[in-house]
């Protein structure tokens, strides 16, 4: 049973929410995460009741849910160092946490510029998840660069750790495959053991009152050699029935070539047949324009002006065709700098890329 005190930081959580603009979530990367998955998150980490208390680290820490619920998993025995760049949620977290009277220290900073010790029973995050430029000072800071803020804030965690201790991560599964997290996930598997994953079926229910679309999971790690098992989880939404399995981690990962790992084994037989797309000569494109983030330039009618917007529902055996009436919004508002960047060339260079493509491009060639 949800204790009050969950429920209570959950009201917190939805209330902050509603009071915080699309821009200013978009700006922190900012997704607060629901008391759902903040238990299920607590529940992946040890039973082990260790020392009188905790010292547990909170990345990230947004209103507290994720300490509130760490609180709960220890019967209150913990001390947290609630770390949060956003002054404003930095003293709604501090708040929370006095009333429910868990012993904290509120850090209003950012994380990755932050000293912290490696003296951590326990830390969890809900990191950003925003892409970090290659020329971000902060990067000098880290042991392996980092292609996105997520992947940076989970190495912070893992130099926190004590031996032996455990962390808990609501992150996407981007990191679990490809050269742009190779070696993030090497200096990962070096240091660490994989002992859980959970994964979800939908990409909108886990943070779907902050409309994020992303494929999450969470991870759960100690700093310990690697156990032979994994456990991997899976639900439809933060809500659903669970399926529980538990695979050999050499079954999982990829330890001879790239480290790709994945949530379940890969037959035998076919694993050896199995290229990676730069050995078939392929380069793959997500597309420059992610649509669910720019609503504001996207139209479904054409005005004067406007770029045609493709996706590959505007391809077919009979080739090109547009607009096409498939759902998707087909013209685009280039006239600020920020879209203007994401024109590439024109329709009849675009064949083998869109058709590869799960997102859009934007035409170079404007409408008149």
């Amino acid at each position: 049973m949800t204790s009050a005190a969950l429920l209570s930081a959950e009201d917190t959580r939805t209330a902050t929410v509603a009071s915080t603009t699309v821009d200013m979530r978009e700006d922190y990367s900012q997704y607060l995460t629901p008391y759902q998955t903040a238990l299920l998150a607590t529940s992946m980490m040890s039973d082990n009741i260790g020392p009188d208390h905790f010292k547990c680290l909170d990345l990230g820490a947004g209103t507290g849910i994720l300490s509130v619920a760490l609180a709960e998993r220890y019967d209150n025995n913990v001390f947290v160092d609630g770390v949060e760049l956003d002054s404003r949620l930095a003293s709604i977290f501090d708040a929370e946490l006095n009333r429910l009277g868990i012993a904290h220290k509120t850090i209003n900073a950012d994380a990755l510029s932050a000293p912290i010790e490696s003296d951590y029973d326990r830390v969890i995050l809900n990191p950003p998840y925003k892409k970090m430029a290659a020329d971000d000072p902060r990067q000098a800071a880290l042991p392996v660069r980092s292609p996105n803020l997520y992947s940076a804030f989970l190495m912070l965690a893992i130099k926190a750790l004590k031996p032996g201790g455990q962390c808990v991560a609501i992150v996407p599964r981007s990191w679990m495959n490809g050269q742009y997290f190779q070696a993030f996930r090497e200096w990962m598997f070096d240091r660490v053991s994989i002992d859980a994953f959970h994964i979800y079926g939908s990409r909108t229910e886990v943070f779907s009152d902050t409309d994020v679309l992303q494929e999450t999971m969470l991870l759960a790690i100690s700093k310990d050699r690697q156990k032979v098992e994994v456990r991997v989880s899976e639900s439809q939404d933060k809500t659903g029935e669970q399926t529980v399995n538990s695979y050999p981690f050499s079954c999982l990962v990829d330890e001879a070539g790239d480290k790709t790992v994945r949530v379940r084994p890969v037959e035998p037989a076919v694993l050896g047949k199995l290229k990676t797309l730069k050995e078939e000569g392929l380069c793959a494109s997500t597309g420059k324009v992610v649509d669910f983030r720019s609503r504001n330039v996207l139209s479904f009618d054409f005005k004067e002006g406007l770029h045609r917007l493709i996706y590959s529902c505007n391809f077919s055996d009979d080739g090109f065709k547009h607009p096409v009436k498939e759902g998707k919004a087909q013209w685009i508002d280039c006239s600020a700098e920020k879209q203007r960047k994401q024109l590439i060339g024109q329709v009849a260079s675009l064949w083998s890329s869109v058709s590869l493509q799960k997102r859009s491009v934007a035409e170079s060639r404007p409408i008149p």
